[in-house]
């Protein structure tokens, strides 16, 4: 996500698309999630499947700050703001 955040798209782009292919070879469960909800965030712009993504994420690792905080900020971007703080535990 670092080069999502420099603004260099190129480069994102082949990052998240070999993430992607590597997914279900050589990733944890964990990654796999955060695989699968960045590549529908960033590759295919389908919002509603990476918020499913990151639902389950959330769902199978409920103490990870990262799926708190993927899950959070995607809630707020989706609209969402009270269900985004109403899920996302303070200071997890």
């Amino acid at each position: 996500m670092s080069y999502v955040s420099l603004g260099d798209g190129q480069a994102a782009r082949q990052n998240y698309a070999k993430c992607f292919e590597l997914k279900d070879r050589r990733l944890t469960q964990e990654e796999n999630f955060r695989a699968a909800a960045t590549n529908h965030m960033y590759m295919t712009g389908n919002l509603e499947k990476a918020l499913a993504a990151l639902v389950l994420y959330k769902q199978a690792y409920p103490r990870s700050t990262v799926a708190s905080n993927l899950l959070g900020g995607r809630l707020l971007a989706h609209g969402q703001n009270g269900r985004g703080s109403a899920r996302v535990p303070a200071g997890n």
